[in-house]
């Protein structure tokens, strides 16, 4: 075991974009997974190092109880042994812990606030962890706790594993073991921590906004989950998102069971379309999907930092490439529509001629803008921060000139403080698509490929940029010849307009 003060101080390099940073005061302590037996000496070290030692020593016994029997539980339930920090504030002991969560026994209290539990106090920070608040008798307004033995505190970790697994909707009260997957799978890296605060996520079953399909082991332990999020009710446009399936149970068909109860559940409600993000580290999801019929639009390259994914050695599926710094998004939709998008639009030739193959999917005919499809003098945009993907988008209200430049000189600045991906969709609808192009490509964009403006029912291209990052293409794991055949476009205009 180990026991670091913290460091004062850190800079902006070594916080990362979007990154966690550990308190500024207290310690760090590293635990092995032997290290149970030294937990009362780290306990009285820790009482000694309380901020005021003058005030009432009466509740020494009580309150070190608790925090041996926290740090117990923290070892006990992380495989690797936790690292945590903890630090003094005021007169209560706070454990930041980037480990298998704790839950409370009773209403499954870990929360997306703070909830009183006694003088425990249990707050999820999303991909942060989870703050852990032990209250000294003097703040707390509750009782302390009488003797409850190991049963006071509760986590979802479980037996072996078992060959009967049950395929089904999930819905309020399931919560905690869907927070509990993605961290087994993921740590608190995934991509949208909305799965690290239960309560958001028992709110989003509660009202229609997230339906869910899981796969439960006889003893209880979720080992996979497909969800649908609703994004638009006219026209009616869902998401099939937060796939996740525990390593454990690779090779059993469990995505492929989720997914095919995913894909009933889309085709019931027959949305103007449904669309997919794949990672393209491998190829597993796209594979599956494609017995769908699904329709390959875009590629935003390098859009994802390699620490918001789970890598294939984790998922125990191969081993990822070391040039692959970023990863690469495949954008796809599904619909029983013919004409989701219209039948007819206009491009600029040279973008038309690229894509046509991809709007003949979509019952889309192309015809080509005038010659006098200008820019406007001013425009409008809006701006998607990412930062813990290092990453921005830009969203075009209404196309002009300074907005492009706008856009640039912002998308310069951002450059500088770390991000490395910029998408700039463009609607179909606004006039000046190819001189944009134009701007943008001698500044280093190429094409991203077709996207729906806005969860709508209309079109919008997208143009992108990859910061100083080598785009590792070769590495980039497609299944579809679509999918392949829209790599080689993108590729061959990223290289053409690439800035030295």
């Amino acid at each position: 075991m180990a026991l670091e003060p913290s460091r004062s101080s850190q800079t902006s390099s070594e916080q990362g974009v979007g990154g966690w940073s550990p308190p500024r005061e207290g310690f760090a302590l590293r635990f092995p997974r032997d290290a149970v037996g030294a937990i009362d000496q780290v306990c009285k070290f820790l009482w000694s190092q309380r901020l005021n030692p003058a005030v009432d020593t009466n509740d020494e016994s009580a309150f070190l109880k608790i925090v041996s029997q926290v740090l117990k539980r923290l070892i006990e339930t992380d495989p690797e042994g936790p690292a945590v920090e903890v630090r003094w504030r005021s007169r209560d002991l706070e454990i930041v812990n980037r480990g298998a969560p704790l839950f409370l026994s009773e209403e499954g209290s870990f929360s997306t606030g703070v909830e009183n539990k006694g003088r425990l106090l249990l707050e999820s920070r999303g991909r942060k962890g989870q703050l852990i608040r032990i209250l000294r008798k003097e703040n707390s307004d509750l009782p302390w706790p009488e003797d409850e033995g190991d049963s006071a505190i509760e986590t979802t970790y479980s037996g072996s594993l078992s060959t009967q697994v049950r395929f089904s909707p999930i819905g309020p009260g399931s919560e905690l073991e869907l927070t509990e997957l993605f961290y087994r799978v993921y740590g608190y890296s995934y991509i949208n921590d909305t799965v690290y605060e239960p309560r958001k996520i028992r709110e989003m079953w509660e009202s229609g906004k997230l339906k869910s399909f899981a796969a439960v082991r006889s003893d209880g332990r979720m080992i996979g989950h497909v969800g649908i999020l609703r994004w638009n009710e006219s026209p009616l446009v869902l998401e099939a998102c937060w796939g996740v399936v525990d390593p454990k149970a690779k090779s059993r068909g469990v995505f492929k069971e989720l997914l095919a109860l995913t894909m009933a559940e889309v085709k019931k409600q027959d949305p103007q379309y449904c669309f997919f993000d794949f990672v393209t580290n491998h190829h597993v999801s796209q594979r599956e999907l494609a017995h769908y019929g699904v329709h390959d639009l875009a590629l935003f390259v390098g859009c994802q930092s390699r620490s918001t994914q789970a890598s294939l050695e984790k998922l125990g599926i191969g081993q990822d490439s070391r040039e692959m710094v970023r990863y690469t998004l495949l954008y796809s939709i599904w619909t029983s529509k013919l004409q989701p998008f219209g039948d007819l639009t206009s491009l600029p030739p040279q973008l038309g001629e690229m894509f046509e193959p991809f709007l003949r999917r979509l019952g889309l005919e192309w015809a080509p803008t005038s010659r006098f499809d200008f820019l406007g003098e001013e425009g409008t945009f809006n701006e998607v921060l990412q930062p813990e993907q290092g990453a921005v988008v830009f969203q075009i209200e209404k196309s002009g000139v300074r907005a492009l430049e706008r856009l640039l000189e912002r998308w310069s600045y951002l450059l500088r403080e770390g991000y490395q991906y910029c998408g700039v969709d463009f609607p179909l609808r606004e006039p000046g698509l190819g001189q944009a192009y134009d701007i943008l490509a001698s500044n280093g964009f190429c094409v991203g490929g077709l996207l729906p403006d806005r969860y709508s029912d209309r079109l919008a291209f997208r143009l992108q940029a990859i910061g100083p990052t080598k785009v590792a293409f070769d590495d980039i794991r497609l299944y579809s010849e679509t999918a392949k055949a829209l790599l080689k476009i993108i590729r061959a205009d990223h290289e053409r307009n690439l800035i030295i």
